[in-house]
């Protein structure tokens, strides 16, 4: 579990960092506890598309430390998401995004088997909500199995990335297995499991943040992990933060929304 490491002025450290993503253009590969961020649009320009990007090993957003803030290296995801879902992608609130990986049937970088990362759009942008609860081995593994099976489209469809990300894939909605096939309900069931997982940009994209939790398998009434949020901006640069708001520490000091960094980083044996 990691605990606050400094004092409260850690809060304004942003490190000069880039998360590695690979960066071969010759083929999408995916490896085990990879994770990935997905947008797909319900209605309009894009409907039953999806764009996806593998933003490498789920460890690296694990294992980040408190006070962390990098913007993701993976290519000009913006032009990407114009291309798909048009300019006013960013003010849309038919255009949604998510964040999933797992180890599925391997362990990886510390990661048991069926290990789930997920992402939950937060209800007030800026606050951490409350996280997913872990399922058992036999649930966890459903779900695992369904997240592998898209992994699988990304890397084997014998498709090329994208000309502005090396990891970017733009798909179909006739392609197998694919991000828009996962996500029930008009985007509010995400892998026949995860409710209301992905944000919207209703309210621009200063107004959606996604929280990522980790879920290694066990009881349903443990909580998942909180590794830090996502956002994004008008441009389409991606940004990971693991420092928790001034309105969530205040939170914590009512007590509420305690369960969500006591559970952080939980215990990977």
């Amino acid at each position: 579990m990691k605990f606050f490491r400094s004092s409260l002025a850690l809060l304004g450290v942003s490190a000069a960092l880039l998360v590695a993503a690979p960066t071969s253009r010759a083929a999408l590969v995916y490896t085990s506890g990879d994770l990935f961020m997905g947008f797909m649009a319900l209605a309009g320009d894009g409907a039953g598309q999806s764009y996806v990007v593998n933003l490498g090993s789920a460890a690296t957003f694990r294992d980040m430390a408190e006070g962390s803030s990098i913007q993701l290296s993976i290519g000009n995801t913006g032009l990407d998401l114009v291309s798909v879902f048009g300019a006013d992608w960013k003010t849309r609130e038919d255009v949604l995004w998510g964040f999933f990986g797992t180890t599925y049937n391997e362990a990886a970088n510390g990661d048991p088997v069926h290990t789930l990362y997920a992402g939950k759009a937060q209800s007030v942008p800026g606050t951490i909500g409350i996280p997913w609860n872990r399922g058992s081995t036999a649930t966890q593994s459903q779900v695992a199995a369904k997240i592998f099976s898209f992994a699988g489209s990304y890397a084997n469809q014998n498709t090329s990335p994208t000309v502005n990300s090396p990891v970017g894939l733009i798909q179909q909605s006739s392609d197998i297995n694919d991000f828009f096939q996962w996500h029930k309900n008009n985007g509010n069931q995400s892998f026949d499991y995860y409710n209301l997982a992905m944000g919207n940009f209703a309210n621009g994209t200063a107004g959606t943040g996604i929280d990522l939790f980790r879920a290694q398998t066990g009881n349903s009434s443990l909580l998942s992990s909180y590794e830090g949020t996502f956002t994004i901006n008008d441009s389409g640069n991606v940004r990971f933060t693991v420092v928790p708001e001034p309105s969530v520490l205040a939170l914590l000091v009512l007590g509420v929304g305690l369960a969500a960094l006591r559970h952080r980083r939980a215990a990977r044996a």
